[in-house]
């Protein structure tokens, strides 16, 4: 482990002691480990082991640390938000996106095949081929071929270069 190297004036800065006292309350021997281990059995008396312990002991354990250290800074913070407003942002226009790709429920794509015509239905929250529900037009390609097609290309919803 690196020591931290001193800042402009030989001192260390709140972030590289805070970093240096947490280390050293995470050692095993140390007081302020047990003391933590006594509070998240406090919080979360009956807990879970292995990986499973792991994992949900970071919420908790994050949570100690901020009360003792402080949170995340107010630019910290916020350029958080704005990445996560960006990304809902897409979430959203790619979800508009897929819901205007979609034929409208009801319509019956037909596709010949090796010399066999092969229909599926649209329904609202899939497809249907051959009785079978499908969550997308690829799985129906599958079906019908056995081998992977995007299934709008090969129901002819979509050019060869990807354009609708």
């Amino acid at each position: 482990m690196a020591a931290e190297k001193p800042g402009p004036r030989g001192k260390l800065d709140d972030r590289q002691r805070n970093a240096q006292r947490a280390r050293q309350h995470h050692r095993p021997g140390h007081p302020a480990h047990a003391g933590a281990q006594r509070a998240l059995a406090r919080v979360v008396p009956e807990r879970a082991t292995g990986l499973q312990s792991a994992v949900s002991d970071q919420p908790l354990t994050y949570r100690i640390q901020e009360l003792a250290y402080g949170g995340l800074s107010p630019a910290t913070t916020a350029r958080l938000e704005a990445i996560a407003s960006v990304e809902r942002y897409i979430d959203r226009e790619m979800a508009k996106k897929r819901i205007q790709d979609r034929p409208v429920a009801g319509t019956r794509l037909i596709r010949e095949w090796q010399g066999t015509d092969h229909a599926v239905t649209v329904l609202e929250d899939g497809f249907e081929y051959l009785g079978r529900p499908y969550k997308s037009l690829s799985a129906v390609a599958n079906a019908i071929t056995g081998t992977r097609w995007s299934g709008p290309l090969f129901f002819g919803l979509r050019a060869q270069g990807g354009n609708s």
